[in-house]
């Protein structure tokens, strides 16, 4: 088999616990030449054990910021201005920074469903109340949460607008506009996360106008802008950076809180490198998120095939969703997903039961599977546990 332009070698197979559960990408992902990076200025990122500690220093953190500003600034009509951005170490970072300042415990969220494993963690530990609105392949339905603001009362929206990391959807460019009008009309935030399966880069019009259009841009030319943020990061890419956008106020506060957590403030993270990436001479994220988002088709086809040639799972690969780095698929009548997940466990393999995904009582037959946590032939070899345990679990319950 012709390797990834991507791969970095060959890794011996063992037989260890094959997760394809996670939220990260496998380090033959990660963007090459990153031993030769030098941490500069107040950065100290540790990814041996997923944990990152404090951020960019000052000087790094101005020629980031230009990159930012220059690769998603399209043309004089969709310009980031410097203001309304602030920089990140990434999507968890992001989160606490966002859901610190615009919750407290035991308000109302509002989140589409299903909805990110990581999200919706990150609000329950918080002790709020989690209220999931359906989608349909739009996104997420506008009667819907209309009915649910009415009745909640909520003090967040939160949404995945572009390919989310569970079944992958990329709103219309209607349904955008719908629910900005939605969320400001009611003078509720509206949180538009970005951090989607598939790598974020500047597409030209594709990206920044229609269906990947901005929600935060849309509320702004509407005037409707000031309690909309939106954040966007590439720690699932392998690179630790991310950013807010929003009001200059609230970018304002967001700063200030992060100035008052104080050294001892740590984030956890998947594995990646320094946004000092972003640049490094003769380093192109355009080009490094186009190469990505080729090598997770390539690794969703091989998926699909290693499925199709199931007995037991030959189904899920007919209406699989999902994009990106993420297959989302939903088992065949009689079968659970957790059950399934007991099963090959015994094998070796581990994927995430949709369950997890969901706020409220979820789908039990859906699950979604990394494709890019692990190496191809680990992939394929975790694909093929599953497969097998998914074979012995139907002929039990058969006979």
């Amino acid at each position: 088999m012709k390797q990834s332009p991507l791969w970095h070698g060959e890794q011996e197979l063992d037989y260890d616990m094959i997760s394809l559960a996670g939220d990260g990408v496998e380090k033959g992902l990660y963007p090459a030449g990153k031993e030769q990076l030098v941490t500069v200025g107040e950065m100290n990122v540790e990814t041996g054990d997923g944990i990152r500690k404090t951020w960019l220093g000052e000087s790094e953190y101005s020629h980031i910021a230009d990159f930012i500003l220059e690769t998603y600034s399209y043309d004089e009509r969709i310009r980031i201005e410097r203001p309304a951005l602030l920089l990140t170490t990434g999507r968890e970072e992001a989160l606490k920074l966002l859901f610190d300042e615009l919750v407290t415990s035991g308000d109302t969220v509002v989140v589409e469903s299903p909805v990110s494993p990581v999200v919706l963690g990150n609000l329950i530990r918080r002790q709020v109340k989690v209220v999931p609105v359906d989608c349909d392949p739009e996104g997420i339905v506008p009667e819907e949460l209309r009915s649910c603001i009415s009745l909640h009362k909520p003090a967040l929206v939160y949404i995945t607008p572009d390919y989310s990391d569970t079944v992958g959807i990329s709103w219309s460019a209607i349904r955008r506009r719908e629910i900005v009008e939605i969320t400001q009309k009611a003078g509720i935030w509206l949180l538009s996360d970005r951090s989607g399966a598939v790598a974020p880069f500047a597409a030209g019009a594709e990206y920044s106008r229609g269906e990947g259009r901005s929600l935060y841009e849309i509320g702004r030319d509407k005037g409707l802008g000031e309690r909309i943020a939106e954040l966007m990061s590439m720690d699932g890419h392998g690179i630790h950076a991310g950013w807010i956008r929003a009001s200059e106020p609230l970018i304002q506060r967001l700063k200030d809180a992060r100035e008052a957590w104080g050294s001892a403030e740590s984030i956890s993270c998947p594995g990646g490198v320094p946004a000092q990436m972003l640049v490094r001479p003769g380093f192109s994220w355009p080009q490094h998120a186009a190469a990505l988002n080729r090598e997770y088709a390539t690794r969703r086809a091989e998926a699909l095939a290693v499925l199709a040639g199931s007995r037991a799972l030959g189904a899920v690969c007919q209406h699989a969703a999902g994009s990106g780095r993420f297959l989302w698929a939903e088992l065949p009548a009689g079968m659970d997903s957790g059950a399934l997940l007991r099963a090959a466990r015994l094998k070796g393999a581990a994927f995430l039961p949709g369950a997890r995904c969901y706020a409220g009582a979820g789908n039990l037959r859906t699950l979604r599977l990394s494709l890019a946590e692990q190496s191809r032939p680990r992939l394929r070899l975790g694909l093929a546990r599953i497969c097998e345990a998914a074979e012995e679990f139907t002929a039990r319950w058969g006979g």
